[in-house]
């Protein structure tokens, strides 16, 4: 973990990759515990799994005077020029398993960046070109919690503090297991979540809009005087 050293007693924790700080008492503790459990099933029937629903009333929604400017990435083979169109979330039936979602479940991601774009979709050798679309997000459409900047000393913020260090290779902990928890968590009273990017570092911190609801507005979102661009491979320099 990141500028943090692991769950033993400490004054706070900062994760420098997304920039959250958190505290360590009590209840930090209790998210340690919870965070270390690798079964969805016997996470979601853990007591610190009813702690966490209890707090959503606190949590603040999302809002903004304006229009949210976001960027959604796809890779794209060599050559091609895609449509706007084709940056919406992936099907059920081809979705994979990621850090808040389930393999088989859609879940659509938009960044608040085009650098955090870079930071989250990696090259590979069969689809190696970048593209980008720009999406214009009317916050008040949908519940979204805004879970960017949260009071250090919180349960929740405590829970998103791990949930963001998970990792999905074996042996791990916390492992996906525990975010896609605290994403269903979380789904089961909001559309989506406004969380801190995890390939950040510090002078590069991004934030991820995560929409669990999103097959039958998506596209109203996309900004229509703005087709598909393509984005370099590198972040700019500091």
């Amino acid at each position: 973990m990141n500028g943090t050293g692991g769950c033993r007693a400490q004054i706070s924790a900062r994760n420098v990759a997304t920039g959250r700080s958190t505290t360590a008492n009590h209840t930090y503790s209790i998210a340690c515990e919870w965070a270390a459990g690798t079964n969805g099933q016997s996470l979601l029937a853990h007591p610190a799994s009813a702690l966490f629903r209890a707090a959503f009333p606190s949590v603040p929604l999302l809002k903004t005077d304006s229009q949210l400017l976001l960027y959604r990435g796809r890779l794209f083979a060599e050559g091609k020029t895609p449509q706007a169109n084709e940056f919406g979330p992936p099907p059920n039936c081809s979705a994979p398993s990621g850090r808040y979602g389930l393999s088989g479940s859609s879940v659509l991601y938009l960044c608040n960046s085009e650098e955090g774009v870079r930071c989250e979709v990696l090259p590979s050798s069969a689809n190696p070109t970048l593209w980008c679309q720009r999406f214009l997000f009317q916050t008040d459409a949908l519940r979204i919690a805004d879970f960017s900047q949260l009071p250090s000393e919180g349960f929740v913020c405590q829970v998103l503090f791990e949930a963001e260090r998970a990792k999905s290779e074996e042996g791990c902990t916390p492992t996906f297991a525990f975010s896609q928890t605290v994403a269903a968590l979380v789904a089961s009273c909001f559309d989506g979540m406004f969380v801190p990017g995890v390939q950040g570092a510090d002078g590069h911190l991004y934030r991820n809009l995560v929409l669990f609801r999103q097959d039958a507005v998506w596209a109203s979102w996309l900004d229509k005087h703005s087709p598909p661009f393509q984005l370099n491979n590198k972040p700019k320099p500091a």
